[in-house]
C-alpha cells in the first residue's frame, strides 16, 4: 500500500474517496504497533493543518494513542513546534476520543501547565490557556491533582501587566477572554481551593493594587457558591464529587454561578412535570435542562401572545395520555377563533325572542271581603274576572286550561 497516495487522496473533493481513504489509514493502525505511522500523520498536519487527519487520528486505538501524547509533549518541551503542538492538541480535545482521559497521567498535562505559567509569547500562551479550559470538564477528577498548577496560571494571567512585555489592543482582548474563562471553570469547579487561594495570594498590603484592578472586578460577576458553604477543599477533588458529572454538567454548573446566566422560570408546567416524574427523585441542578429562547416579534410589530406557546416544549415530553390529562386539567386550549376572529355579535331587537318560560307565583291567596246584597229587582254587575293562580283554589290539584297563566304581549 503506498502511503503518499493515500495522503494525495485524502484532500481529494471525492468524498467517496475520502472515506475510502480513511478506511485503509485506520487498517494501517490496525496493522501495525509502531509509532511510525502516528508520526508521520502528525507531521503532514503541522505542513498542511488538514483537519482530516484530525479526524483520522482521533479513532485510533492504544498503543497509537500514547504515541501522539509523547509526540505532542516532545513537540512542547522543544519550543519550536509548541504552538503547532497545543494547536493539534486543542483539535483532539474537542473531538473528545475515548482515550482523551489517560491524558491526566501523561507528562503532557504537566507540559501544558509548565507552559501556562512562564510563556511570553501571546498565541502559545492563549492555546495553552485554551487546552486548559476546555481539558477541565472532561477530565475533572484528574485535574483536581493540579490545582496548585491551575492557581500559578491564574496568577500570571493576572497579573501580566506587571511583565515588560506589553500588548496591542487586539491581543489583550484574547489574554482577558482567557483569564475570565479560566476563572469561571476554577470558581466553578474547585470554589473552596480557589477562594481560599485568592485570600492567600491577595490580602497583604502589596497586592492589593493587582485585587482592585483584576480580581475584584471578577468577584463580582458571579454569585456565591453553595460549595463554599456545604463543602471543603479536600471533598472538591474527591471521587464523589465527580464520578457522576458528564462534561456538559461541570460546563452547566461553572455557568450558574454566573451572574449573566439565564435562570429559567419555573412554570407550573415544569412543577407537573417534576411531581410526575419517575420516582419523584429531585433533579440535581447540573441534569437541569436549559429553557431555551422563545420567539419574539420584532421590527415595531406587535408581538401575539399564544397561551399555547409555554406549553409546546413540555407536551413534546409526555406520553398522548400524559397530554390528555394535562389539558383536561387545565380546562382550556387554545384555537385561532379566539385569539384571531372576532366574537359572534350579540342579538338584536330585530330578531324574534324565544317564548319565555313562565315563573308560578306562590302567592297566599286573600279572603274575599263579603259585599252588601244588593236590591231586590237589581242584576248584580258582571265583571270580567281574569284566571290567575290567586283565584284558584289550593285544594284544586289539576288545574284547568283556563287557570293557567300566560304571558301577555
Amino acid at each position: 500500500m503506498d502511503v503518499a497516495n493515500l495522503f494525495d487522496d485524502l484532500e481529494s473533493n471525492n468524498m467517496d474517496r475520502v472515506d475510502e481513504v480513511k478506511r485503509k489509514f485506520q487498517e494501517l493502525f490496525s496493522s501495525t504497533k509502531e509509532s511510525w505511522l502516528a508520526c508521520n500523520m502528525m507531521e503532514y498536519f503541522a505542513h498542511t493543518s488538514s483537519i482530516r487527519i484530525v479526524e483520522i487520528l482521533v479513532k485510533v486505538q492504544q498503543p497509537h494513542d500514547k504515541h501522539i501524547f509523547d509526540r505532542l509533549a516532545e513537540w512542547i518541551r522543544g519550543g519550536t513546534s509548541k504552538t503547532l503542538a497545543l494547536t493539534l492538541f486543542g483539535h483532539i480535545i474537542q473531538k473528545r476520543p475515548l482515550w482523551l482521559y489517560k491524558v491526566g497521567t501523561h507528562q503532557l498535562v504537566k507540559d501544558v501547565l509548565k507552559l501556562s505559567k512562564v510563556e511570553k509569547d501571546i498565541t502559545s500562551l492563549i492555546n495553552a490557556v485554551l487546552c486548559i479550559i476546555d481539558l477541565l470538564p472532561v477530565i475533572p477528577l484528574a485535574m483536581g491533582n493540579f490545582v496548585q498548577d491551575l492557581f500559578d496560571v491564574f496568577n500570571y494571567l493576572a497579573t501580566w501587566n506587571q511583565n515588560e512585555s506589553h500588548l496591542p489592543e487586539y491581543q489583550l482582548i484574547h489574554l482577558q477572554f482567557g483569564l475570565y474563562e479560566l476563572f469561571t471553570r476554577l470558581y466553578g469547579m474547585y470554589p473552596c481551593n480557589f477562594v481560599a487561594f485568592l485570600k492567600q495570594e491577595y490580602s497583604s498590603t502589596g497586592r492589593q493594587a493587582v485585587f482592585q484592578h483584576t480580581i475584584k472586578p471578577l468577584l463580582d460577576t458571579v454569585k456565591i457558591h453553595p460549595r463554599l458553604v456545604l463543602s471543603d477543599q479536600e471533598s472538591e477533588t474527591s471521587q464523589q464529587r465527580w464520578k457522576n458529572m458528564e462534561p456538559h454538567d461541570v460546563v452547566n454548573e461553572c455557568a450558574r454561578m454566573s451572574l449573566e446566566y439565564p435562570e429559567p422560570q419555573e412554570s407550573s408546567q415544569s412543577q407537573l412535570l417534576a411531581v410526575n416524574g419517575s420516582g419523584g427523585n429531585e433533579c440535581p441542578c447540573y441534569m437541569t435542562p436549559i429553557k431555551p429562547y422563545e420567539y419574539t416579534a420584532g421590527g415595531g410589530t406587535d408581538a401575539f401572545e399564544f397561551s399555547w406557546k409555554a406549553n409546546v416544549n413540555f407536551f413534546n415530553t409526555l406520553s398522548l395520555d400524559q397530554q390528555l390529562c394535562t389539558i383536561t386539567a387545565q380546562n382550556s386550549f387554545w384555537s385561532p377563533n379566539s385569539t384571531l376572529m372576532q366574537p359572534t355579535p350579540p342579538p338584536t331587537t330585530s330578531t324574534v325572542p324565544h317564548t319565555p318560560i313562565p315563573t308560578p307565583s306562590y302567592t297566599i291567596p286573600t279572603v274575599p271581603v263579603p259585599q252588601p246584597p244588593a236590591a231586590d229587582g237589581a242584576s248584580p254587575p258582571e265583571a270580567a274576572v281574569e284566571a290567575t293562580p290567586e283565584t284558584t283554589p289550593m285544594k284544586d290539584t289539576k288545574p284547568s286550561a283556563s287557570s293557567r297563566p300566560y304571558p301577555t304581549s
